[in-house]
């Protein structure tokens, strides 16, 4: 009898044991599987955090893009800009020169006719 119920006693002992292993295996497959869960979350933050470096590295291209065209941009309005002045100057100076020829052809006139009322002087006296 007493061997019953060592062995009672025994089989008891090792239910508990089982019992309380089969609770560790499902707390270990419990936390195994949140940390697998935190695991995937951790790599789908990385693989957005990547893409998000990866956008941010073509909008800074973008940009840098963006600068340099502006600035040839504006090389090319200061280059216009002085060509037009160029233009207006070069007009200004072709006027003064068709003002200055025009001034010339009239003084030439003026000799000229001074000259031939000097001549006709001279033939009258």
């Amino acid at each position: 009898e007493e061997t019953k119920r060592s062995g009672d006693k025994s089989e008891r002992k090792l239910a508990h044991v089982r019992e309380e292993l089969l609770t560790a295996q499902r707390a270990f497959e419990e936390r195994s599987l949140a940390f697998q869960v935190d695991h995937d979350r951790a790599n789908e933050a990385q693989a957005e955090q990547a893409n998000l470096s990866d956008a941010l590295k073509a909008a800074n291209a973008s940009l840098h893009t963006s600068e340099r065209q502006l600035g040839e941009r504006d090389e090319e309005i200061r280059l216009i800009r002085e060509l037009l002045e160029g233009e207006k100057k070069a007009r200004a100076l072709a006027e003064r020169q068709r003002t200055t020829r025009d001034a010339e052809v009239a003084a030439q006139a003026v000799s000229s006719v001074a000259e031939r009322a000097r001549y006709n002087n001279d033939v009258q006296r």
